[in-house]
């Protein structure tokens, strides 16, 4: 990995992934370097339904997802407050799919009227814990409120029992109050430099049902990061 794609050229975990420059403050995309178990089966709901689904990816980075979604035959919607449209540009004229269509907006800035009217699919890695616990349960429910019966949302967030966790000022506080910078050691590391709330598996839980969803699955990775899979109600 050069320089020029790359914050740090050493891993940061032991998956051996490294800091792939986003906007600077809010991390790497993990998502481009590996293939993890929500998008596996994320990928793999997509695959078996039999119909073209209506796919939208929250937080998408540089969409590696939203590619794969589209492959196969999704009609995909990506959202970012980093700008990358002409990368979407680039990738819609290079392979043979369903058109990615790119919102470039803080998810906070969305409305009801920039997402599909009827969504099949909701997808978003890492990126839900950058909003304090009450807008993230307003935008979730909101993005929810467009998803069809018995859709599914494929959701992980940062986990407050993991090394970003270590030094975490809010570290012992409920989610609606833990909100901070983590400790710069541990920012600089992972380039995480905004405040975040960091999750607890009862947390993607109430994330999950306060937005409509019922929670199928809930775990913690090896990392310790929290996923989510839900079923719209």
């Amino acid at each position: 990995m050069s320089d020029s794609n790359s914050d740090k050229n050493e891993s940061i975990n032991v998956f051996n992934d490294v800091v792939i420059k986003t906007t600077g403050d809010h991390g790497g995309d993990i998502s481009s370097q590996r293939f993890d178990i929500i998008d596996k089966k994320s990928l793999q709901y997509v695959i078996n339904k039999d119909t073209e689904l209506t796919a939208v990816d929250i937080g998408c980075g540089l969409a590696a997802q939203g590619l794969r979604f589209s492959l196969v035959g999704s009609d995909v919607t990506l959202i970012d407050i980093m700008d990358i449209s002409d990368r979407i540009s680039v990738l819609n004229n290079l392979f043979e799919i369903v058109e990615m269509d790119f919102l470039n907006k803080d998810v906070r800035d969305i409305s009801p009227e920039d997402l599909p009217t009827k969504i099949d699919l909701v997808y978003s890695q890492r990126f839900i814990h950058y909003l304090p616990f009450e807008e993230a349960k307003e935008v979730i429910k909101m993005i929810g409120d467009r998803v069809k019966s018995g859709g599914r949302i494929y959701i992980s967030a940062s986990g407050l029992q993991t090394e970003l966790g270590e030094g975490y000022p809010d570290n012992n506080k409920p989610p609606e109050n833990r909100y901070s910078c983590l400790k710069p050691s541990v920012a600089e590391k992972h380039g995480i430099h905004n405040q975040v709330c960091l999750y607890k598996k009862e947390d993607m839980e109430e994330l999950l049902s306060v937005a409509g969803f019922d929670p199928i699955d809930v775990f913690a990775s090896e990392f310790g990061n929290i996923k989510g899979i839900g079923r719209k109600k």
